[in-house]
């Protein structure tokens, strides 16, 4: 999936577990990986490289895991308005946005993430989660940042 106009991958209506694994998403004009909401869905050792938009915007259920989500120019990982999701053992590195961003009602887990700095001037959190939210446990997720000597 690479160097579309759109999203690399949208998944629009899923009622049934709809996997996506080992896949290459690449420099498409959009986003890499697009879950709508009610759609059940496991991301799982995708590739998700340079894309113009978040690298993955994720907003049903299901689970991302052991993903690489690299370079791309909004959020690595955005999640929304999902009512189960995990979100484990990925390692991500946004060119501008977060890193990984749980926005507004998340019910789930995000834990064994490694989070890497990416562009020197980027000011947004690597891990953001939005105030108020009480259904979503974030654990063991390192952020790591480069040592400025």
């Amino acid at each position: 999936m690479n160097r579309n106009c759109g999203p690399g991958i949208a998944v629009l209506q899923s009622a049934q577990l709809t996997r996506l694994v080992t896949n290459c998403i690449v420099e498409n004009g959009r986003g890499g990986i697009t879950v709508e909401k009610d759609c059940r869905v496991e991301l799982r050792g995708n590739g998700i490289y340079e894309n113009s938009g978040h690298g993955v915007r994720f907003s049903g259920t299901g689970q991302i895991a052991e993903n690489d989500v690299v370079g791309n120019c909004g959020y690595g990982i955005q999640v929304s308005a999902s009512t189960d999701i995990k979100v484990v053992r990925n390692r991500v590195q946004p060119a501008q946005g977060c890193g990984i961003a749980l926005l507004g009602p998340v019910k789930g887990v995000v834990h064994d993430n490694i989070l890497f700095q990416g562009h020197p001037e980027n000011k947004k959190p690597l891990l953001h989660m939005d105030a108020g939210n009480e259904s979503c446990v974030l654990r063991n997720n390192s952020i790591l940042r480069p040592n400025n000597r």
